[in-house]
């Protein structure tokens, strides 16, 4: 993969002097595939990460999992993104967790040290824990969807398992 794939698509200054370029490779296409925007190479293959996330919980929004345990636009947007293992992250994990009458040890994505630990910033001490992880919000989601459809919690990261089944079918979907 080479710089060619990639051009820049934001530069930053401090006093009339570059300071960062982000660089980057964008397509935009229609409803039948037609490119009509790109700024680097379109036909970039990469991996998508965590912006996979939002799509990841379309069979718990659709299959009515927020109406199903109640929960708010705050819980939601931790089923959709990564975060920093802060208080107020773990909070809504937690909140989802509860919800689904579930305890943090049933989360498969493991512990980490908070990234704000990792930059030096100040905060509560450890012990962390899976809700700390930046996609616990995503996994508790996972739990919560395999309660509400009564699935086996224990092996929901299975390629095989009813649910990633129900997220590869979602992907496929929106992605044509």
């Amino acid at each position: 993969m080479g710089l060619m794939n990639w051009t820049p698509l934001i530069q930053t200054e401090r006093g009339g002097v570059t300071e960062c370029v982000h660089f980057g490779a964008v397509a935009v296409v229609d409803a039948q595939g037609t490119l009509l925007a790109r700024a680097g190479s379109p036909s970039l293959l990469t991996f998508t990460r965590s912006t996979l996330k939002p799509l990841q919980a379309l069979p718990f929004i659709e299959g009515g999992g927020a109406e199903h345990f109640k929960l708010e636009s705050a819980q939601i947007a931790m089923l959709c993104a990564s975060h920093n293992g802060e208080d107020r992250h773990v909070a809504q994990v937690e909140r989802l967790l509860t919800a689904a009458r579930l305890g943090h040890q049933r989360l498969q994505c493991g512990c980490h040290t908070p990234y704000f630990i990792e930059l030096g910033v100040k905060g509560p001490g450890g012990p962390y824990d899976e809700r700390h992880h930046n996609c616990s919000g995503k996994h508790a989601g996972f739990l919560a969807y395999c309660v509400q459809h009564q699935l086996p919690l224990d092996t929901y990261l299975a390629a095989d398992h009813p649910l990633q089944q129900a997220i590869e079918t979602a992907v496929m979907r929106v992605c044509d």
